[in-house]
């Protein structure tokens, strides 16, 4: 009997003993809370061809809100995704994070059931995550917001913390106007000789994440935006596309016809699309005349639509309901030219109205 007593104690004595190491080795912090304003993501998108279209999504829409916080090894620790109806909701993540140090993003994104602009990868760990474009035309839809903080999480007390994601790249409208007015013409485009599809997670940058620019020799291999007429009922169309940044991209406007021909319609022209800004593109078959990344940002039309009211109507193809897939990387034998081209408009700076 006393020696079955003897190895009882022992046992328990052996349990205290491990389970004070287990409370010793991790420390379990309190509910850390991580609370996301998302209103900063639209703030420097000042210009609108619509009041109102840039803030506001169809209601099967809904804007998306992941939190993701790695440890001191780059391991994801934990993740929750919410859901806000606009972008004046404040997102609440309640993280189990165990005593530490940690890199916290948030990241917001528009989806619905069916459809995702973005997809994030590689996610268990810092140093594979990526956001990724899904190549679906979403016009004003695909606007990305990214914030990234470090945090410290103790026993003490519950932790909240803020974060209010930007903008990760800039925003373009592109204007093509009077798009009837040659029954010949099969489509117009506006080329690119850049592209960057995805954002990489980094701890090396205090934004948090890196671009990697896309090219070919300088070639122009893909499309900003492109209309094809016989698709559309209005003759004035524009659409969104939100774009990373990149410096120094060759823009030109092309059109092709029903014989197969392609040209070019205006010269080419550089601009670089920083993080934040706003640029308009214009295409006018009417006065024969195009413009490159004219800065917006400051400006607003909610008096005055540019260039009139109700004159530009989004593009069919380019509505965010779409399923399809684009090609935004266009067939290689577009690089030449199938006939001669006329000779090149003067590039105009066509200011929107005040």
């Amino acid at each position: 009997m006393k020696k079955i007593l003897n190895i009882s104690f022992a046992f328990l004595a052996l349990l205290g003993i491990l389970s004070s190491c287990s409370n010793d080795d991790i420390k379990i912090g309190q509910a850390t809370v991580v609370k996301v304003d998302p209103s900063a993501v639209l703030s420097t998108f000042t210009y609108e061809v619509k009041l109102d279209e840039l803030t506001m999504f169809d209601q099967e829409f809904k804007l998306r809100v992941t939190v993701l916080a790695y440890n001191q090894d780059g391991l994801l620790e934990d993740k929750k995704v919410s859901y806000c109806s606009n972008y004046n909701e404040i997102a609440t993540a309640q993280l189990d994070l165990p005593e530490g140090t940690y890199t916290v993003y948030a990241v917001t994104d528009v989806m619905n059931d069916e459809i995702e602009f973005w997809t994030i990868e590689g996610t268990e760990s810092l140093a594979t995550t990526k956001i990724v474009d899904q190549e679906r035309i979403g016009g004003q839809y695909k606007i990305l917001g990214i914030a990234t903080s470090k945090i410290t999480v103790t026993t003490d007390n519950t932790k909240e913390f803020t974060l209010q994601p930007e903008a990760a790249g800039a925003l373009c409208v592109v204007y093509f106007r009077s798009i009837h007015k040659y029954s010949n013409r099969t489509k117009y485009a506006l080329e690119m000789t850049k592209s960057c599809n995805y954002l990489q997670f980094t701890n090396d940058k205090s934004e948090g994440y890196n671009t990697a620019e896309e090219s070919n020799n300088g070639k122009f291999g893909w499309y900003l935006g492109y209309i094809e007429p016989q698709d559309e009922t209005y003759n004035n169309i524009y659409n969104y596309y939100f774009v990373f940044p990149m410096k120094n991209v060759e823009f030109r406007f092309t059109y092709e016809t029903d014989d197969d021909g392609y040209y070019l319609f205006s010269d080419p022209g550089y601009v670089s699309l920083e993080k934040g800004g706003e640029y308009r593109f214009l295409m006018d078959l009417d006065k024969n005349v195009y413009s490159y990344g004219v800065r917006l940002n400051g400006k607003t039309n909610a008096k005055a639509l540019a260039p009139a009211q109700n004159l530009y109507s989004p593009a069919s193809k380019a509505t965010s309901t779409a399923n399809a897939k684009i090609h935004s990387q266009f067939n290689g034998t577009a690089n030449v030219f199938s006939q001669l081209s006329p000779k090149s408009m003067a590039i105009t700076d066509l200011a929107p109205s005040k």
